[in-house]
């Protein structure tokens, strides 16, 4: 029923700019408390584990209500055909993959403890930081569940999906990806995506004619590797442009479509 989710609209999430610089820290441990020494610590484990690259040990430095988002965020990719890790430690890891994680030090503004809470805001370049602490079995853990959903809501904005959706496996077969069908003419123009692992987020077909490229034709819809796009037109000459979830375009100009239609497997050798 399901096919692939689309990653473009993941990718903020994935390649997690936002979600990393959360992560810049550093501390003094001048004049704290016996317990703001021990979030102090806390603190500089998840550094020296995201500065070691060592996302196993960066997962288990996180709350249990984070460590299960990830657990069954990383169910729900797979499920939907675009797996990234068998639970939340690997799926921790092909996110943070290729991020710089180095030099991650900055200053701390405070930290403030209450009962089995704790608050951190750190200073950043681009302003504080406020990041949460629990306390779990004698350990201050990292609650960084809010922040992991609105990073990826933020990813997914345009999509017409939310984490929510996700997690209750709520996305629709349209929005999932697969095979795409548009326009109204007799002449066929199939698309196939042959990219590898990229998915096609915007697909233009316009007469040569034209002075622009017209509307998108996958609309909210998005091609996943191996799908067809089937836009229909009528005989003629066109011009037809597509753009990854990279940004990278693919373009094909004066293209002739008679009434059997027109066929372009689209490989990153068509790359422009």
């Amino acid at each position: 029923m399901y096919q692939r989710i689309d990653e473009r609209r993941f990718s903020l999430v994935m390649r997690v700019s936002s979600f990393a610089a959360v992560f810049l820290i550093a501390v003094s441990a001048c004049g704290y408390s016996a317990e703001q020494k021990a979030v102090r610590t806390a603190y500089m484990e998840v550094v020296d584990a995201l500065e070691d690259g060592d996302y196993g040990r960066t997962y288990d430095c996180f709350s249990s209500n984070t460590r299960s988002l990830l657990d069954d965020l990383a169910d729900a990719l797979a499920f939907y055909g675009t797996p990234m890790g068998a639970d939340g430690r690997e799926l921790l890891a092909a996110m943070l993959e290729g991020v710089d994680m180095t030099g991650l030090t900055t200053d701390i503004r405070s930290i403030t403890v209450s009962g089995s809470a704790a608050t951190v805001v750190t200073q950043t370049d681009d302003g504080d930081e406020t990041l949460e602490f629990v306390l779990e079995d004698g350990a201050w853990k990292l609650d960084f569940e809010d922040l992991i959903r609105d990073a990826m809501n933020e990813g997914m904005a345009g999509s017409g999906l939310t984490v929510e959706d996700l997690l209750e496996y709520n996305v629709d077969a349209a929005a999932a990806g697969g095979d795409v069908s548009t326009g109204t003419g007799t002449a066929p123009v199939r698309i196939t995506n042959g990219l590898g692992n990229w998915d096609i987020w915007y697909a233009y077909v316009s007469k040569s004619t034209e002075s622009d490229w017209g509307e998108d034709r996958l609309g909210s819809s998005i091609l996943s590797p191996g799908c067809v796009l089937t836009v229909w037109v009528d005989p003629g000459t066109y011009d037809i442009m597509l753009e990854d979830e990279d940004g990278d375009t693919y373009t094909r100009y004066g293209v002739t479509v008679g009434a059997a239609g027109y066929d372009w497997e689209a490989t990153l050798s068509d790359m422009d």
